[in-house]
């Protein structure tokens, strides 16, 4: 195989492997779409997961990417939270300094935390499909 095939390749590779999940709703109006979203799973919240938060008519759905930084990680599915369980939103300062933080806490006492440059847009995104605006 000559060398400008070998490169060929690895540029393939390389594209397809920065391609990020898509997700699909049918039928469903997407709100709104952030990206650069970090989303904190579990305890203590060390190694954030980064993607995009697509905020449709019944639910939020975070989609993360394939990389974190220059680590390419496996084996992460997207999150869904139905807008139906969602029984409070609490806004935080991140870091004690950035106002960034959202907690979203489900009525079955799960919460997840969101980090967020445009939150105040997201809660009220929420707040509006909620009906509590």
């Amino acid at each position: 195989m000559s060398a400008k095939w070998v490169f060929l390749l690895m540029l393939g590779v390389a594209g397809c492997a920065t391609r990020q999940p898509a997700y699909t709703s049918s039928g469903k109006e997407v709100l709104t779409v952030q990206k650069q979203v970090e989303l904190y799973r579990n305890k203590p919240p060390i190694w954030p997961a980064k993607g995009r938060l697509v905020v449709i008519a019944d639910k939020l759905v975070f989609i993360p990417t394939p990389h974190f930084g220059t680590l390419h990680i496996h084996g992460r599915d997207s999150t869904f939270i139905p807008l139906d369980d969602v029984a409070r939103l609490e806004e935080k300062k991140w870091l004690l300094v950035f106002p960034f933080k959202l907690q979203v806490m489900t009525r079955d006492g799960l919460g997840y935390t969101f980090v967020s440059v445009r939150r105040d847009r997201l809660v009220r995104e929420i707040r509006k499909l909620q009906g509590e605006e």
